[in-house]
């Protein structure tokens, strides 16, 4: 079995003089390509960079002294106002990514700047992944893990300017580039960023063409026009067999020259996240296209089931999925996600169903498949979000928002994390923190699946807004997420609507006695807070249901 992706100590002692030799020729390569034709100095910045790590002085990079040995600032250079490094950085790290992204897909090392730093870092691949060992299971993810083609491919047609003769024709570009970046963060989908050069007008009648030659499923193209000082961007995702349009999104945005790259990032982002992201649109399709099949399933198609049960969870679909995962990892132990897709079901198994079945076992569970998934993938956005949930409902709040932290940080568009940490901060009584995740979000979804809104709900109820969380909550369904079920009836109680409260609890308990005590039970795993338990208590009390041991409607 091949070893993982790992990174290379960079640390004050530097490399040893292998580790020196291997970067230096994964830097060779680099600097060789296209990307890096046209500028001198961007070659010169990376190559000074990557020296300085070598002999272990990648700590000591800054601005300042970046200024003076790659951009030639005099000796009073000031970084903090004159932003010349920062905005090449932010360049490099795109021409990276584009290059990572299809050139250097099976480089030995793959060589990143992470942003907030100018210390490069430096992850050995694993030789399975770099030589397509043709025993491993095609249908695992790329990147520490085996690579296939069962991942959907979308391809990123350069952005087209139709502005006509402007300077404007960079922003098409640049936000291309930004596209590609925020897209690439997403690991169950292959990005083609070297695409064919195609005129925007002939997208739709040649991706049958892109189809055939580049094995994508999905494209991605748009136009930008420039009228004054406002960009009017149209992005576009199309089906490359048949040229229908899955998603289309216009943006306007007002242009300022010192906001340019934030207006590129906040553009690239929601689009990234409608196409790419869990409940995207390239997902959504493919869940329509495969429903049904359920017979030996590929680790793609986990993924979407796993997507496909948080939109309509139940226990079965969760054991079901659970018993499929466990066969595919065990098929493919560097599957880092098929992993982290296990810890969740671990997790999900304890707090999010009736009964929570043993949660020592599943929380044990959840915290070491976690732990497999990150050592697999040390870039893997949702192993982390697995180590984030398994160490919170453990009760390791402090090392679970670290876990939080880190994924976000991989992954700033995945709107299901930044979610699911509003609903924990929103449970904890932390609604500022929770207000400020949840609008995030929902700035990258536009469908959202029903229980993203239980962190506002939540955050309704600590202000005793009961009639609008009955209002915004609706029909209660056995099917529906166990903690909007609960917020409801507690709501229905602090209302005296005594009635529709306890049909409301028949209708989801199906008559078992101790349901109320189960639910109650599942408040310790979200580490709720006192305040909101007992205002939850409460209004199931006035339903009558604390009653006694064998909690029932009176």
């Amino acid at each position: 079995m091949s070893k993982p992706a790992r990174a290379i100590d960079d640390t004050a002692c530097g490399l040893s003089d292998m580790q020196a030799e291997a970067v230096r020729a994964q830097l060779a390569r680099i600097l060789d390509h296209a990307l890096f034709s046209d500028t001198t100095r961007m070659k010169r910045f990376l190559t000074y960079v990557v020296e300085e790590a070598i002999a272990g002085r990648g700590a000591r990079l800054k601005g300042y002294t970046i200024g003076l040995e790659v951009f030639d600032k005099p000796s009073d250079f000031d970084s903090q106002t004159d932003t010349i490094v920062r905005v090449q950085a932010s360049q490099l790290r795109r021409r990276l990514d584009l290059y990572y992204a299809d050139a250097g897909e099976s480089d030995p090392i793959r060589l990143t700047i992470p942003k907030g730093r100018y210390a490069p870092r430096f992850e050995v691949r694993s030789p399975r992944t770099q030589q397509g060992d043709s025993s491993v299971d095609d249908d695992a993810e790329a990147s520490g893990e085996e690579r296939g083609l069962s991942r959907p491919g979308l391809a990123v047609v350069t952005f087209v300017d139709d502005t006509g003769p402007s300077d404007s024709a960079f922003f098409a570009k640049g936000l291309t580039a930004e596209i590609i970046s925020a897209l690439v963060q997403f690991r169950h989908i292959r990005v083609i960023a070297q695409h064919p050069d195609v005129p925007g007008e002939v997208v739709a009648a040649s991706l049958s063409t892109i189809d055939m030659t580049r094995d994508v499923q999905f494209v991605l193209s748009g136009n930008v026009r420039r009228s004054a000082d406002v960009f009017r961007v149209v992005a576009t995702l199309s089906a490359a067999d048949t040229g229908q349009v899955l998603y289309r999104e216009t943006f306007d945005r007002v242009y300022a020259p010192d906001t340019v790259f934030e207006l590129q990032e906040s553009i690239a982002s929601n689009v990234a996240a409608a196409v790419a992201a869990p409940f995207g649109q390239i997902n959504r399709h493919n869940r329509r296209l495969n429903s049904g099949r359920r017979q030996s399933i590929s680790a793609y198609e986990a993924v979407l089931r796993f997507y496909e049960m948080g939109l309509g969870p139940s226990r079965e679909d969760a054991a079901s999925l659970l018993h499929d995962i466990e066969v595919i990892t065990d098929a493919s132990p560097n599957f880092s996600t098929g992993f982290a897709i296990r810890s969740m079901l671990n997790s999900y198994m304890c707090t999010q169903c009736i009964p929570p079945g043993s949660p020592d076992h599943f929380l044990v569970n959840a915290r070491g498949l976690a732990q497999k998934a990150m050592s697999i993938d040390p870039m893997n956005s949702m192993a982390y979000f697995a180590a984030f949930q398994a160490l919170h409902h453990s009760g390791d709040v402090r090392a679970g928002e670290q876990m939080a932290q880190k994924a976000m940080t991989l992954n700033p568009n995945d709107y299901a994390m930044l979610a699911y940490f509003a609903l924990t901060r929103a449970a904890m009584g932390d609604v500022e923190t929770a207000a400020a995740y949840d609008a995030s979000a929902r700035r990258l979804v536009t469908s959202p699946p029903a229980w993203f809104d239980a962190a506002s709900l939540l955050i309704d109820f600590v202000g005793k807004d009961y009639e609008g969380v009955i209002a915004r909550i609706g029909e209660i369904k056995p099917s529906s997420p166990v903690h909007l079920i609960m917020l409801k009836i507690a709501c229905l109680g602090l209302t005296d609507e005594i009635e529709s409260g306890i049909k409301t609890f028949q209708r989801v308990s199906d008559g078992a006695s101790t349901y109320a005590q189960e639910a109650m039970r599942m408040l310790q795993f979200w580490q709720v807070d006192r305040v909101i338990e007992a205002m939850i208590i409460e209004g199931w009390s006035r339903l009558g249901l604390m009653a006694g041991p064998d909690v029932t409607a009176q």
